[in-house]
C-alpha cells in the first residue's frame, strides 16, 4: 500500500518516519537520477592558502568528487585599492524594523565596480575585466525564511554571465550599533553568502538583540588599506544591471537620509519598536 509519497515497506499496513525515510532513499532519490558527487578533496596546494577553498580548480573531479562545484569569479586582491562604488545594507534598508528582545540579522555588502560598458560595441559589452557570475533566480517562497534560489540555463547559452561588479570582502573591519541611551554594543559579523550566491557581511551569532526602543545606529568601520569608500554611496544592489555596469535608479531619498558613509565607516540608522509595536 501507498499513502502519499512514502511505501509501506515493513508491511505492517503502518506508515511511520522509517518508512518515509526508506522510500526517500530507496525510491525516489534513485529516480531523480542523476546525481553528482560532492567535492571532498583539494590540491596540497590548498595548505598553502587557504583562499583556495574557493576555486574548484583545485578540487580532483576525476575519481573522488567534485562534478557538482561550480563558482563565480573571484580574486584575492594583496596590492591594489580597491575602490567601493556602493553599499547595500540588506535588510535594515528594507524598511524591517527590529524588535525589542528579538534577533535581528544584520547585513552589508560592498560593491566595487570591476568593468565597464564598451563605447561603441553592443550593450552587455563589457571590458575583459569583468567577472564571471551565475544566473540566479528565486524558485520559490519569496522574502520568506525558506526562499529558495537556483540556477539554470532555461531558455538562455549559458548558466553564467558577465558581471561588471563585484562584491569585496575583509577581516579587517568592526561592527557596532549606536544605542539612544548613548552606550554602544559590538555586533558580529562574518563573511557570508545571501541565497542569490552574492557575499556579504552578515550575522555571524544569529543576529544583533536590541534592549531598547528607539532609534539606533549600525556601523561597518573598515580598518582593511586596500578598501577605500572614497566615492561610495549607499544603494540598493537591484538598482543596478550588473551586465553592463549602469546604474538604474538611485536610493529612495526616505531610505537615504537614514544612512551615510564617513571616510571609510558606513552606517544606517534604524528604528527599534516594541514587542507590541507600540512606542
Amino acid at each position: 500500500p501507498v499513502t502519499g509519497c512514502a511505501l509501506d515497506l515493513d508491511g505492517d499496513g503502518v506508515i511511520t518516519d522509517d518508512d518515509r525515510i526508506a522510500t526517500l532513499m530507496s525510491v525516489w532519490l534513485p529516480s531523480m537520477a542523476p546525481w553528482y558527487d560532492q567535492p571532498v578533496y583539494m590540491d596540497a596546494d590548498y595548505a598553502y592558502d587557504p583562499n583556495l577553498i574557493w576555486n574548484v580548480d583545485y578540487i580532483d573531479a576525476s575519481g573522488l568528487g567534485g562534478a557538482n562545484s561550480w563558482q563565480a569569479d573571484w580574486v584575492l586582491e594583496t596590492a591594489n585599492v580597491v575602490n567601493i562604488e556602493f553599499i547595500d545594507w540588506g535588510n535594515p534598508m528594507e524598511n524591517i524594523n527590529p524588535i525589542v528582545g528579538q534577533r535581528f540579522p544584520v547585513e552589508v555588502a560592498l560593491y566595487a565596480k570591476v568593468a565597464d560598458w564598451v563605447e561603441g560595441e553592443p550593450a552587455g559589452s563589457l571590458t575583459d575585466t569583468s567577472m564571471t557570475g551565475y544566473k540566479m533566480a528565486c524558485l520559490e517562497w519569496p522574502g520568506g525564511k525558506d526562499e529558495l534560489f537556483g540556477t539554470s540555463d532555461l531558455d538562455t547559452t549559458s548558466f553564467t554571465y558577465q558581471s561588471a561588479f563585484a562584491t569585496v570582502l575583509t577581516n579587517q573591519f568592526t561592527a557596532e550599533v549606536w544605542n539612544p541611551d548613548g552606550t554602544i554594543t559590538s555586533i558580529e559579523l562574518g563573511p557570508g553568502i545571501g541565497p542569490s550566491g552574492k557575499m556579504n557581511f552578515a550575522s555571524a551569532s544569529g543576529g544583533w538583540i536590541p534592549k531598547k526602543p528607539g532609534w539606533h545606529r549600525v556601523w561597518l568601520h573598515i580598518n582593511d588599506p586596500l578598501i577605500s569608500f572614497s566615492g561610495a554611496i549607499v544603494n540598493n544592489d537591484e538598482h543596478y544591471i550588473m551586465t553592463s555596469g549602469c546604474k538604474a535608479q538611485d536610493l529612495n531619498p526616505n531610505k537615504l537620509e537614514l544612512t551615510g558613509i564617513v571616510g571609510d565607516s558606513t552606517y544606517i540608522d534604524v528604528l527599534v519598536v516594541p514587542p507590541s509595536g507600540n512606542q
